[in-house]
């Protein structure tokens, strides 16, 4: 999973929206009568994230192996980050001769996206291959559990949504979505 640091100390997590990966955002302020707008682009994206946590392997649809809003309330490298193999991150740890092995990556545990807990909205991990655009067809059936095909499509055109990407937060109205055939790939 790539993930990108911009100010030196948090890292950048690969975001779910409606099913796909985030690609881009641009958000428009509307003063006035004009509207604010964001607008998302989206990719399938058919990789699963790793296999473990902590080194051992996991469900990538029933893990309870981070607690919700982990990505926000982690505390330090160890405990926020994980390397390529699931393991915590230790930037100083060493190779099998006892030499300083060089920092790794630091990664995110998995594909953040949003959920509903009971008291509020909290960051969540995906581990599994994105789960499908909601409206060309999706995993996430309408009881919010998930199926083995993408058999649900939903229609998105006048439905309320919470988008939150890191620290920024946009709430609005699906007002139209469109595909883009791209090098082989479904942008949204």
């Amino acid at each position: 999973m790539a993930t990108t640091q911009c100010d030196g100390t948090k890292v950048i997590g690969q975001t779910l929206f409606l099913g796909a990966s985030v690609v881009s955002v641009n958000m428009n302020l509307g003063w006035g009568s004009t509207n604010t707008t964001c607008t998302v682009e989206l990719i399938e994206d058919f990789q699963p994230v790793s296999c473990y946590i902590n080194g051992r392997p996991i469900d990538p649809f029933n893990n309870t192996g981070y607690a919700d809003n982990h990505y926000y309330d982690c505390s330090g490298d160890n405990d926020c980050y994980v390397d390529e193999y699931g393991k915590p991150y230790d930037q100083y740890r060493v190779d099998v001769n006892g030499d300083p092995d060089p920092p790794k990556e630091k990664n995110v545990p998995g594909k953040i996206y949003y959920g509903w807990n009971g008291s509020g909205v909290v960051s969540k991990y995906w581990y599994a291959e994105d789960p499908g655009f909601f409206a060309t067809g999706t995993k996430i059936n309408p009881d919010g559990t998930v199926s083995n095909t993408p058999d649900n499509v939903y229609n998105i055109i006048g439905v309320p949504v919470f988008f939150k990407f890191d620290n920024m937060t946009f709430t609005g109205i699906v007002r139209a979505w469109d595909r883009n055939f791209n090098n082989g790939r479904n942008f949204y």
